[in-house]
C-alpha cells in the first residue's frame, strides 16, 4: 500500500474517511479535556462533538489529495480560564488529541488483524470484507499520521500551540503576524519529495514499534 498516491482515486475515499475519523477523535478529546480543566470555550463553540464537520478546516482538508495528510481548525482554549499552572494544563489539553489518535491507531492495528483472512472464514461477502479492511487499514494510517503531524512545531499544530504558550507576551504581535506562514511550510512538506520521504520514514518507524509491541504481547 503506497501512502503517497497523490491524485489517484482508488484510495481517496478511504483517505478522506480516515482523516475525518482522526479529526473527530482528536478535536473532541481536546475539547473534552479542556472542559475537565474548567475551560468551557470549546464546548460553547460547539467543538465538544464527534461530528467531524464541526472541526473541518477547508485548507486543512486539501492535503488529503496528496496522501494521508491534513489538519482541523484549532480547538479554542482560553488559557486565562485554566486554574493553577495554566501552561502545564495547556500541555495536557493540546497533547491529549494526538495521544488519542495514537491509542486509536494502535487499537485499529489490532482490529485489522482480527478480521477473517478470507470471505470463506467470514459471514461477510467478499466486497464488504474488503471495504471494511480498507477502511480499517487507512484509518490506522490516518490516525498515526495525524499523531506524527502534530509533533511538528508549526502553526496550527498542537506542538506549536504548546510552544507558543511559553513565549513572552511582548512577542504576541510578531507571532500573530508571522505564525500563519507555518501553514505554507506544512503544505510544502506534504507535497515535496523530501517531506513525503520524512513522513513515510516516520510512519514506518512508528508502525514497526506497534508491530513489535503486539509481538511481545
Amino acid at each position: 500500500m503506497s501512502l503517497f498516491n497523490g491524485f489517484q482515486l482508488d484510495s481517496l475515499l478511504y483517505r478522506i474517511t480516515a482523516l475525518l475519523l482522526a479529526i473527530a477523535v482528536h478535536d473532541a478529546v481536546q475539547a473534552g479535556v479542556a472542559l475537565l480543566m474548567k475551560d468551557r470555550t470549546a464546548k460553547e463553540q460547539g467543538r465538544l462533538t464527534i461530528n467531524p464537520l464541526a472541526h473541518l478546516s477547508t485548507i486543512g482538508l486539501l492535503p488529503v489529495l496528496f496522501g494521508p495528510f491534513g489538519w482541523s481548525r484549532p480547538v479554542p482554549v482560553d488559557r486565562t480560564k485554566l486554574p493553577g499552572n495554566s501552561a502545564f494544563r495547556a500541555v495536557i489539553i493540546f497533547g491529549s488529541g494526538a495521544l488519542a489518535n495514537l491509542l486509536l491507531g494502535i487499537f485499529l492495528w489490532w482490529l485489522t488483524f482480527r478480521l477473517p483472512v478470507s470471505a470463506a472464514d467470514s459471514l461477510l461477502p467478499v466486497w464488504l470484507l474488503e471495504l471494511v479492511r480498507g477502511i480499517l487499514q487507512w484509518s490506522y494510517i490516518g490516525n498515526m499520521m495525524f499523531f506524527l503531524i502534530h509533533l511538528l512545531p508549526l502553526y496550527p499544530l498542537d506542538l506549536w500551540k504548546i510552544i507558543r504558550g511559553w513565549f513572552p507576551s511582548t512577542w504576541e504581535p510578531w507571532l500573530l503576524k508571522n505564525e500563519k506562514f507555518g501553514i505554507a511550510i506544512l503544505i510544502g512538506l506534504f507535497v515535496t519529495p523530501f517531506g513525503q520521504w520524512m513522513f513515510e520514514k516516520s510512519f514506518n518507524w512508528l508502525s514497526s514499534v506497534v508491530m513489535n509491541m503486539y509481538a511481545i504481547g
